[in-house]
């Protein structure tokens, strides 16, 4: 078992992370590179375990941003699983680049009237990634969309 020093922290829970890898868009190629990732702890190792410039985070991935709904207009995303098992990974802090906000997709159905704040990444399934809630987000995403 290794000891690790946890550091609580308010505010976030899901953000877009660095992944250097291409996401293929059909719309804009601004979150090339980039996926939502649940944040669960940010912690650091100790010494013995090797040295790392920042603390780290154990985050479950999102599958990449590919599909934007026609109706919405807002990319569709859904927990990535590997052997139906949600993808989990840690990176560096320094790789998460800033929080973004999910919105549960709502069906016909009547909401679950469990789902909370608290529970509600644990209880959907599918989800949006609301631009319109970060205006640093929205703007970039309207200046990448009008230049192509």
């Amino acid at each position: 078992m290794i000891m690790a020093s946890i550091k609580r922290w308010g505010g976030f829970k899901v953000s877009l992370i660095d992944v250097f890898v291409q996401v293929y868009t059909n719309v804009c190629d601004l979150f090339v590179g980039l996926r939502a990732a649940q944040i669960h702890v940010i912690f650091m190792l100790p010494s013995r375990y090797g040295s790392f410039s920042h603390p780290l985070a154990y985050i479950e991935w999102f599958r990449p941003f590919s599909t934007i709904d026609e109706v919405v207009g807002m990319y569709k995303v859904a927990r990535s699983t590997r052997n139906r098992e949600r993808h989990s990974a840690v990176v560096g802090v320094n790789e998460i680049l800033q929080a973004c906000h999910l919105t549960p997709k709502y069906g016909s159905a009547p909401v679950d009237h469990s789902w909370t704040h608290l529970n509600v990444l644990e209880k959907s399934s599918e989800f949006f990634l609301n631009h319109y809630n970060n205006f640093h987000i929205f703007e970039m995403l309207q200046l990448e969309c009008i230049n192509q």
